[in-house]
């Protein structure tokens, strides 16, 4: 609270010294409260409250809300406001229960009597019967219709005396053809309704005439007779009302009627009433792709089930639902259309889970691809069409297509990590590895044991900074400093695990930055150990690695290195970048920025993994996994189906040996550690050899090739099917490959 005395603003605890006129202003007395208002605005620019912590950002913040957008009691236009249109009697009788008011669609309408709200409303344009108790003469009752961008309206509406009679609309009541006392589409309404005299003497003679304006009802019977009706009483009208209602009637429809009550001297009283559509509304909730290969997406090439989830958002129950699936696309074929989704009570949601629907997509449909879909739904009389998209195949975060990341439990298990977390801190002997003993803003070049390919450039050294990043080549930048991915200022060239302010040397405990050749596995690895950040999680200390994979043993399709990073835990605080970045800042991927992922990512967790890679989502099935059993001789391949590259992972024992250590393919499409004699070779459907890969006189435990749909002399080859032949001495496997174009 501020308060102004002379020009001078006293503040609980200080007192600011003036800065504006002490003597009085001149005009209204009563617009000096806007004088303390601009007094209090510079009060919050200049003191240190609320955020003394942050140096003034906030209170910078709260200065300019209360200059731009002033009090909560302000009036706020966005446009030159307009005039509402309303209507309503000009008087209310003494003892009506109801008042019509018609005003603009979406405005709010408002009676009031001695301040207190006695009716409120929504306006729709046309009249509404408000609901209101019964008052004395005497009262005013203040009519107010308010709207965004249009000027308020207020009227004063007298309680007035009749000293004659006066009929109004009393108890109602209907008797529907569904017998549940609610208006559903395709319905015969009889409506009941008591004629009530609220004036003075007998009504006499009174007969009524029902109207109304809706698309979807038409009145059958529109006269009723009320004969004599007494002085405070009430008659029911006979025959009743009678109206149908459409079968296309929306949920939520507004039936708005008027009636009138004719009387022995043709005057005419006037009252209005709405009426309530109840029916089923469905709606699409989301789908989910079932079998198929099992990874819950719909890959180019497969058959798989989708079910689909709806919700019934309207106010009757929707019976026997039965849909049909619909699509107009090259890429989509529907094998079965029709689905059950059984019976959903308002608000309920359901699926055709018990009877999927199968489609099958085509092979050579991109990844990516967005197919719109339309369910056709009924039940009964109800029929409605939803809108909906699938997917083929799911997107990876990607650069500019060039890398990709994927995490573990991904839907491309051939592509995804495997969260195994390899110590080198000096707390265990296994691996331990060379300790940098970095202190704040440090950053140290190390030398690396193989050449790294990355965006396209070799590069033989790293600089490991303390901040959760390191680079290729050297750099002089220690940022800790988190921006976002691309950016041109330093570091570039960059790999960033959890970029942030950190510290690895805090006295007393054992946090530090290693790096380690795990030659047996062709891999460079750097873990920061129990690193803490003094600034936004001083309590917590995160470890976590990055992981170089030797390209001469891990190829991708372009030739660069592949780059794994683990979290042994989940990370805490918002200020943090994770991604990677190119030589110039230009291109990168942001998987992480300050607590916001990326929209195809998902937050890492504890015991996390991602990949960053050069192979893009792949398509088809991964037949058996990528995994053969250890000691036997044997191929296979994914995926099945595949247009850009094809992953053949074969091994071949030296004979009576089980080994745990898994070298990969090298240059010429073989890594070895014993000796053996192994052929390659693809053929094409007609049997004509395409590609082989120069045999070897070593043995392997584990090998792997990239095939890149090319032939000996980098052709390449046409869309078809293919056969990979595997020799070993004695041993021979042929394996079917589908290459997609």
């Amino acid at each position: 609270m501020i308060l102004i005395s002379g020009g001078c603003g006293i503040v609980y605890g200080q007192t600011l010294i003036p800065i504006i006129p002490t003597f009085d202003l001149v005009g209204y007395g009563n617009l000096r409260p806007c004088f303390a208002m601009t007094y209090g605005k510079y009060y919050l620019r200049n003191v240190w409250f609320p955020d003394s912590v942050q140096a003034g950002v906030a209170r910078i913040y709260t200065y300019h809300l209360f200059h731009h957008f002033g009090d909560v009691f302000m009036t706020l236009y966005s446009q030159i406001p307009g005039n509402l249109t309303v209507s309503h009697p000009p008087t209310l009788i003494t003892g009506a229960t109801s008042f019509p008011v018609s005003a603009n669609d979406s405005s709010i309408i408002a009676l009031t009597v001695d301040g207190e709200i006695i009716g409120v409303a929504m306006g729709t344009g046309s009249v509404v019967n408000i609901n209101i108790p019964a008052q004395a003469p005497g009262k005013r009752m203040i009519v107010t219709v308010t709207k965004y961008n249009y000027q308020r309206y207020e009227a004063i509406v007298p309680v007035v005396y009749s000293n004659y009679p006066y009929v109004t609309m009393g108890k109602e009541f209907i008797n529907d053809s569904g017998g549940d006392g609610k208006i559903n589409p395709g319905e015969t309404v009889d409506y009941g309704v008591y004629g009530k005299n609220i004036g003075q003497g007998t009504a006499q003679q009174v007969y009524g005439k029902l109207t109304e304006t809706s698309p979807y009802v038409t009145v059958s019977i529109d006269s009723s007779w009320y004969s004599n009706i007494p002085q405070n009483d009430s008659v029911l009208g006979n025959p009743y009302y009678r109206f149908v209602v459409a079968n296309n009637a929306p949920n939520g429809h507004q039936i708005n009627f008027t009636l009138n009550f004719y009387d022995v001297n043709d005057t005419i009283f006037t009252s209005h009433r709405s009426l309530t559509v109840y029916a089923p509304a469905l709606t699409y909730q989301g789908y989910q792709v079932t079998g198929g290969n099992g990874n819950g997406i719909l890959d180019p090439g497969e058959n798989a089930n989708l079910v689909v989830t709806i919700m019934n958002e309207g106010g009757a129950t929707a019976s026997n639902i039965a849909g049909i699936l619909m699509e107009n696309s090259p890429y989509i074929t529907i094998n079965d259309a029709n689905g059950n989704f059984g019976t959903l009570n308002p608000g309920a949601t359901g699926s055709n889970s018990s009877d999927v629907f199968t489609v099958t997509s085509v092979g050579n449909a991109p990844i990516g691809t967005v197919v719109p879909m339309q369910l056709e739904l009924t039940s009964g009389i109800y029929c409605d069409t939803v809108d909906f998209e699938i997917m083929i195949g799911r997107l990876m975060p990607s650069d500019t297509g060039y890398y990709y990341v994927y995490w573990s439990g991904c839907p491309y298990p051939q592509y995804a990590p495997v969260y195994s977390w390899f110590p080198i801190d000096t707390t265990q002997t296994a691996h331990p590895g060379v300790s940098l003993n970095l202190q704040l803003d440090q950053t140290v070049v190390i030398s690396l044991p193989f050449i790294f390919k990355y965006y396209g450039t070799n590069y033989y050294v790293v600089s490991i900074c303390s901040n959760g990043w390191l680079a290729f080549n050297p750099t002089t930048s220690t940022s800790h400093s988190n921006l976002w991915i691309p950016d041109t200022t330093l570091p570039n060239r960059a790999v960033f695990a959890f970029w942030t302010f950190l510290n690895p040397g805090v006295p007393g405990e054992p946090g530090d930055v290693y790096y380690y050749n795990d030659t047996a596995n062709h891999r460079f690895v750097v873990e920061w150990f129990r690193v803490q950040n003094p600034t936004h999680f001083p309590t917590t200390y995160p470890t976590f690695q990055i992981i170089l994979y030797d390209p001469a043993y891990y190829p991708t399709p372009t030739g660069d290195g592949e780059i794994v990073v683990q979290y042994y835990e989940d990370l805490e605080g918002n200020y943090r970048t994770i991604g990677i970045e190119n030589n110039t800042g230009t291109v990168g991927i942001q998987y992480c920025y300050n607590g916001t992922y990326h929209s195809l990512g998902v937050p890492i967790t504890d015991h996390f993994a991602l990949k960053f890679t050069t192979y893009p989502p792949g398509v088809g099935i991964e037949e058996g996994g990528l995994s053969l059993e250890p000691g036997k001789t044997g191929m296979v391949l994914a995926p099945s189906l595949f247009r850009n590259h094809l992953v053949i992972k074969f091994q071949i024992p030296e004979p009576g040996v089980v080994s745990s250590q898994y070298p990969v393919a090298s240059n010429n499409g073989v890594a070895s550690s014993q000796k053996s004699v192994v052929s390659i070779k693809i053929y094409d459907a007609t049997g004509r050899l395409v590609k082989s890969f120069s045999p070897t006189t070593d043995y392997c435990v584990l090998g792997t090739i990239v095939w890149d749909g090319k032939d000996d002399s980098g052709r390449r080859l046409p869309a078809g099917v293919y056969f990979v032949r595997l020799e070993a001495g004695d041993f021979k496997q042929v394996e079917k490959a589908i290459l997609l174009r």
